[in-house]
């Protein structure tokens, strides 16, 4: 049985797609904010592993825009300035999934490029009345059908989802 290190429902159903077998073991770890993307989805999803013991699961996934991470909005206002912010530009979705598998630890860092459309300010404020916006880096999800934030994406959909599975299952496969 692999723990999954993490708190995220779409990483579990990720890995339940995948028909894996896991305990789900979230670690209140102190994440890095700052830095360079790629640097911030590595510590993260490398503490998260060492937070717990044995073959395990961990990633960390950030929002990037204009030399900022741009993490899960804590309020409203937060939502709101973050919205406003990515609306009809492109910003870079970076995350890293760690597996440590017979105590040999693997990573991958994948980078997918993201467009959100124009969103007005009347949707905006009914977006984040809802509760979808707060357990998201950058405020909000590619699966959304009703809201459809995404206009276009290059690079990997699962990725900005939460976790690549091809890339999980090419880590799976090397330990």
């Amino acid at each position: 049985m692999i723990i999954l290190a993490s708190a995220s429902k779409r990483r579990a159903e990720l890995m339940k797609k995948l028909g894996i077998e896991f305990i789900v073991m979230p670690m209140g770890v102190e994440e890095v904010k700052e830095g360079l993307p790629e640097e911030v989805v590595k510590e993260n999803a490398l503490r998260k592993l060492e937070a717990v013991e044995g073959d395990a699961i961990a990633g960390d996934t950030i929002v990037y825009m204009d030399g900022k991470v741009l993490g899960k909005p804590k309020n409203k206002k937060e939502a709101e300035e973050i919205l406003k912010r990515i609306r009809n530009r492109w910003h870079m979705v970076v995350s890293c999934i760690a597996v440590r598998k017979n105590g040999r630890i693997e990573n991958e860092i994948t980078t997918t490029l993201v467009k959100i459309r124009e969103i007005s300010d009347e949707e905006i404020e009914e977006y984040i009345n809802t509760d979808l916006p707060y357990d998201k880096a950058g405020a909000y999800t590619i699966a959304d059908k009703k809201w459809k934030m995404v206009e276009l994406y290059v690079g990997d959909w699962e990725n900005v989802l939460g976790m690549s599975t091809r890339v999980l299952k090419k880590l799976l496969h090397k330990g």
